[in-house]
């Protein structure tokens, strides 16, 4: 289970957890940014207790009355992912990921657009190398690589794979619970 920016959700989900005998996967996605500009969102989970509290520290920094201070949401900068990267996996490759953001001249109107064809025409030329500038700095942060995995949305897929075959990036498929309630109903 993963919240956006914050980690409310984690003792209920926990208890569930246990008293349904299941092993709970705890997580964060936090947007992160680059002194003021936002450079994307990630989502991290926890491979162990360090890795838990790693996640709260995180999302404690990120709530910060400095953090706050920009626009009132709470902010992880990158500086930050550095200092407390031990027992976290990284998801990186949703629509609002800093692949994603490397990877248009325009993210905001591509992430609105409902159109293959708009979106194509809103990617840089260098979007390759955007995008392989970014898994390479997250690899560096991330045990060296060794733990990253990559969630790629389904319309990302065949973006992303083009140039994650080279680096040897495992992919997971990744949804938003509203969806898999939807088309579970």
């Amino acid at each position: 289970m993963t919240d956006h920016n914050n980690i409310k959700g984690v003792v209920p989900f926990f208890k569930q957890c246990k008293e349904s005998n299941i092993k709970p996967i705890i997580g964060v996605e936090l947007d992160v940014y680059n002194g003021e500009a936002f450079s994307g969102r990630i989502t991290l989970l926890a491979k162990n207790k360090i890795g838990y509290k790693n996640i709260v520290k995180l999302v404690s920094m990120a709530r910060t009355k400095e953090a706050l201070s920009f626009n009132g949401m709470p902010r992880t900068q990158t500086g930050s992912l550095n200092q407390y990267s031990a027992g976290l996996i990284c998801l990186v490759g949703d629509v609002r990921s800093q692949i994603f953001f490397s990877s248009y001249i325009n993210p905001e109107m591509a992430y609105e657009s409902d159109s293959i064809d708009d979106c194509k025409s809103l990617i840089r030329k260098d979007w390759k190398q955007c995008v392989t500038k970014v898994i390479a700095d997250l690899s560096k942060i991330y045990e060296n690589g060794k733990y990253i995995i990559y969630g790629i949305s389904l319309s990302w897929q065949a973006l992303i794979k083009s140039i994650s075959k080279p680096i040897e990036a495992r992919h997971i498929h990744t949804a938003p619970s509203s969806l898999i309630k939807l088309r579970c109903a």
